[in-house]
């Protein structure tokens, strides 16, 4: 009998220790802000709300942007989409990765800065 209550009061205590976990974990959730980070190659401004090319036809980055934030201020770490790549996919300077082309990518595989 007493393993038997001890048994209900322990599962009693896990479940509500789980239930405030989870209600925890909700509500940090809700505070978290909602952030979609588009990253595209070679696209210049050739999207219909900057209207700077007119056969431009977007209308979902158009939608898009009218419920956010657009940065039309955008750098890049090369002129070559290659170690652009690199560097956003790994957050590392082309100096640091050794990616200043397309035909070298297995630097990257093989670099001792990044973490395995």
């Amino acid at each position: 009998m007493t393993n038997r209550i001890f048994t209900i009061r322990f599962t009693g205590i896990l479940l509500f220790v789980m239930l405030l976990s989870a209600l925890k974990t909700f509500a940090l959730e809700k505070n978290r802000p909602n952030i979609l980070m588009i990253v595209v190659d070679d696209l210049n401004d050739w999207v219909g709300y900057m209207n700077v090319h007119p056969q431009a036809m977007t209308p979902n980055l158009d939608r898009l942007a009218d419920q956010g934030t657009v940065f039309t201020n955008a750098h890049a770490a090369a002129p070559l989409c290659g170690p652009t790549r690199a560097t956003i996919l790994s957050g590392l300077r082309p100096s640091t990765t050794g990616i200043y082309g397309h035909n070298n990518y297995r630097t990257l595989v093989n670099n001792p800065h990044i973490e395995e």
